[in-house]
């Protein structure tokens, strides 16, 4: 059975085009990308959301910076950890200080990138038999 988290698909986030698809070849023998740990994972995504807008970039450009960095970022996602963030984000308690950080983006970010982390929590995973029909 193959994973079809969105790495192993290849997409790749771009604000102004939405996911798009980029085929990869992946040498024989290579293993699948490991689980990125939840704790990591929502350091990671802090550390994006608080990261400043530098001082040779508009705040448009920064703001682009940081929405292309979150995609691909969620791109990084196992199909499970995608829809327990889905679930995160609908629910968004007042203490969950990423839910937070997350609605406090401009809402044309916050619906792009919710679309892709649902299409990220949405991939089928294929077994063989489906792909050879």
């Amino acid at each position: 059975m193959i994973d079809a988290h969105c790495q192993s698909l290849g997409q790749h986030f771009s604000p102004e085009s939405g996911p798009t698809l980029v085929l990869r070849r992946k040498p024989l023998g290579t293993m699948p990308p490991a689980v990125v740990a939840q704790e990591v994972f929502e350091a990671r995504l802090l550390a994006i959301l608080d990261s400043p807008i530098t001082s040779i970039e508009t705040p448009t450009q920064g703001f682009d910076r940081k929405e292309r960095a979150l995609g691909n970022a969620i791109a990084e996602l196992a199909t499970e950890q995608a829809r327990a963030l889905v679930r995160r984000f609908e629910i968004s308690f007042a203490t969950d200080l990423m839910a937070r950080k997350f609605r406090a983006m401009s809402e044309e970010r916050q619906e792009r990138l919710f679309a892709f982390l649902l299409h990220c929590a949405n991939a089928r995973v294929w077994s063989a038999d489906e792909t050879s029909s």
